[in-house]
């Protein structure tokens, strides 16, 4: 924890980083914008199942209703990287701040499937 370095005006942080789980934040004192990277590893939880939680609507809205969660713009059909945009509210506990977020990501097969 607390491992970071300097990439053209970046700033990388690893939070955590061990064989199981890998937390890190990239970001710019000259903006609001950052970048974080999860990686778990989960025994006994599958891709098709984590894909579902994440990405399918209705199980987001199911899990948290009050995500406002959107899909604002989907996937391409013959897109091979699924890439599609997002917005959901992230909500906190007091004392923080309820944080908008607006998330361009991609959806990538896993080798051999």
């Amino acid at each position: 924890p607390g491992a970071g370095g300097l990439v053209e005006g970046l700033s990388v942080e690893c939070l955590l980083d061990d064989e199981r789980a890998k937390y890190c934040l990239c970001g710019s004192p000259d903006s609001p914008t950052v970048t974080g990277f999860i990686r778990v590893r989960l025994d006994d939880v599958y891709p098709r199942d984590v894909w579902t939680a994440l990405v399918d609507r209705e199980a987001r809205l199911q899990r948290d209703p009050d995500s406002e969660y959107q899909v604002l713009r989907p996937a391409a059909a013959k897109d091979p990287h699924g890439r599609e945009d997002v917005a959901f509210v992230w909500r906190a506990p007091w004392p923080f701040w309820d944080r908008d977020v607006l998330q361009r990501r991609w959806t990538y097969s896993l080798p051999g499937r």
